[in-house]
């Protein structure tokens, strides 16, 4: 995996107020190329929302411990 190998990886998705709605940590096997999140969540409100989605070493800044 290039660039993170042997290291935890956070999925962060924030809502358009910055709002952090899903955090999700994992480990990628070593010997993986690549890696792949499933994340699912409910969206607060009805109608089109945009979110922002970013993956960051696990405890890196901005890579929240849980949801705020």
């Amino acid at each position: 995996m290039s660039g993170f190998k042997n290291e935890d990886l956070a999925l962060v998705i924030r809502d358009e107020a910055g709002k952090t709605v899903l955090t999700q940590k994992e480990h990628p096997s070593p010997d993986q190329s690549s890696h792949a999140f499933n994340a699912r969540f409910r969206p607060t409100a009805k109608g089109g929302s945009c979110y922002t989605v970013t993956v960051l070493r696990s405890g890196a800044a901005g890579a929240p411990d849980k949801p705020e």
